[in-house]
């Protein structure tokens, strides 16, 4: 399975200062750990789409009841793992400058959808094997 260098990464907007600062470190989480994770691990969707599936549904179910925000992050170079075609684990520290953009929740669901109402993206989305 290959991706793009492009993951996104979910986390409570409380945090979001303390990311730009010091960007994000491997570690097996509460969320991890509740489902046996046992590798340190950055754990981010492969596509957009993949995040708003996990946001609308298992994610925002376990995500505490606060803010959340959605991180672009630029993952090129990096050691990854890859087990399932919607999540890629990121082995390694991921630096602040690799932020590429920070999504407030609703907005990267609204984009989101109304990309995928766009008949350039069906046809992208058709044209997949």
């Amino acid at each position: 399975m290959s991706f793009a260098t492009e993951v996104y990464h979910v986390t409570e907007a409380s945090n979001i200062e303390s990311i730009q600062k010091a960007g994000l470190q491997p570690r097996i989480g509460p969320r991890a750990s509740a489902f046996g994770e046992l590798v340190p691990a950055i754990y981010t969707f492969s596509t957009a789409v993949a995040c708003v599936d996990g946001i609308m549904g298992w994610l925002g179910e376990a995500l505490p009841d606060e803010d959340i925000v959605i991180l672009a992050l630029d993952i090129q170079g990096l050691e990854t793992s890859i087990e399932v075609e919607w999540e890629c684990k990121v082995l390694e520290p991921i630096a602040p400058s690799r932020i590429r953009q920070v999504f407030s929740e609703e907005l990267f669901v609204n984009e989101q959808n109304m990309l995928e109402q766009s008949p350039l993206y069906k046809l992208h989305e058709a044209s997949r094997p």
